[in-house]
């Protein structure tokens, strides 16, 4: 691949990130949830795209542009199935859900059942599923920790 295509995927990848963070910082507008993005301080393999926290659980968002083809597919899920395992380390008591989301909203029947990964359950959602599902569960009445919450805004703190 040459510098110029290279250079034109990853300026789409940080937009596609940009697009996606947008709408989970809208979508989680509520007292105690929290999100961070760009996270490598807790990350297993690469960086969390986005790490989210609502009443409900606390997401791990890989986002792409697009469909990923065949073979990448499988690896990058086992990407978010380690950081998933990685963020329930770090935070023990939530329930955490690994999601890759595609800002090219190109998701099928068949990703909205979620794949296999390492033992994770992975979901698949384009940009305005997740807003949805995460807004729906950033209103619901359950109680977050604000500990829980700034221990996730930490998490996206530059070091300086």
């Amino acid at each position: 691949m040459n510098d110029h295509r290279r250079t034109k995927d990853i300026e789409k990848g940080e937009r596609a990130e940009k697009r996606i963070g947008q709408a989970i910082d809208y979508a989680i507008a509520a007292p105690g949830c929290a999100a961070a993005h760009g996270v490598t301080k807790i990350a297993k393999y690469g960086d969390i795209d986005h790490i989210v926290l609502t009443p409900a659980r606390l997401w791990v968002v890989e986002t792409k542009s697009g469909r990923v083809p065949g073979k990448e597919f499988q690896k990058v899920l086992g990407q978010i199935a380690a950081n998933v395992k990685a963020a329930r380390e770090w935070m023990p008591n939530a329930e955490v859900q690994g999601c890759l989301a595609l800002a090219s909203g190109d998701v099928t029947e068949r990703d909205e059942k979620g794949y296999e990964a390492k033992g994770e359950t992975i979901m698949v959602k384009d940009r305005e599923s997740l807003w949805r599902t995460m807004r729906a569960e950033a209103r619901t009445l359950h109680a977050v920790d604000n500990a829980d919450a700034q221990k996730v805004w930490a998490l996206g703190k530059r070091e300086e």
